[in-house]
């Protein structure tokens, strides 16, 4: 089975499309069905379900899609443990993180990179957490920076660093009486949040922390949800 006619395979099932997978990989429309024939041949069974210009997995696709997406990764990890001890490393790193990392961990990391590894070039793709864990179980994306824990999923995952997750209040008003004052977790659930979006690893984390103390986050008064960061920053010092 060849690695090409794999590649035209995930890539259909990443985009959805034929004529997107031939745009990706610069094969030709009919290169790209005819490796999706031949890959249906030599196996005995539909893969793609056609129906008009949306494509979709069989039940025997969901299957060979799992494991092409392992051996297109085992191969490139294969080539790249080659090219590095070749000292020979170059190409295109396409990256997936969600916000916090990308911000405060991926500049100093890549800097490093660049330095050892001069001839590789980055492409960042940003998501939330469940988003970057998607990207990456489909192939979409090689690699991937989350600020939250993804150890039950199907996935090989590092620790790189630990971080706290705090909680902000502005500065004016009764909060100014908040610094260096210990609040039971009821006084902070009676309070006004404006949280991350429902993938962002840092929403999880604090929701699962007051499920921990008892307290369910349905209680919360949300008054905005927000992927920024810095936005988030910006509103709770307005008031």
């Amino acid at each position: 089975m060849e690695f090409r006619k794999l590649e035209s395979f995930v890539s259909i099932v990443k985009h959805g499309s034929f004529t997107k997978a031939a745009e990706e990989l610069y094969l030709t429309q009919p290169t790209i069905t005819g490796h999706i024939q031949s890959l249906e041949n030599k196996l005995g069974t539909v893969l793609l379900n056609r129906n008009g210009k949306v494509v979709s997995l069989t039940e025997a696709g969901q299957i060979l899609y799992k494991h092409a997406v392992n051996i297109l990764n085992t191969r490139e990890q294969a080539l790249f443990s080659l090219a590095q001890y070749e000292g020979k490393l170059e190409g295109e790193l396409v990256i997936a993180s969600s916000t916090v990392p990308q911000r405060y961990l991926l500049p100093d990391l890549l800097a490093a990179f660049n330095l050892r590894y001069p001839e590789v070039t980055f492409t960042i793709r940003q998501f939330d957490s469940k988003g970057v864990v998607d990207a990456i179980t489909s192939g979409a994306m090689d690699f991937g920076f989350v600020g939250t824990d993804t150890s039950g999923s199907d996935l090989e995952v590092i620790q790189l660093c630990q971080g706290r997750l705090l909680l902000i209040t502005p500065c004016h008003g009764k909060f100014q009486h908040f610094k260096d004052t210990a609040l039971t977790w009821d006084q902070v659930a009676n309070e006004t949040f404006i949280l991350r979006e429902g993938g962002s690893g840092s929403r999880t984390l604090f929701l699962k922390g007051l499920e921990d103390k008892g307290i369910d986050p349905a209680r919360l008064s949300v008054v905005a949800t927000i992927e920024n960061p810095d936005t988030i920053k910006q509103c709770v010092m307005a008031g």
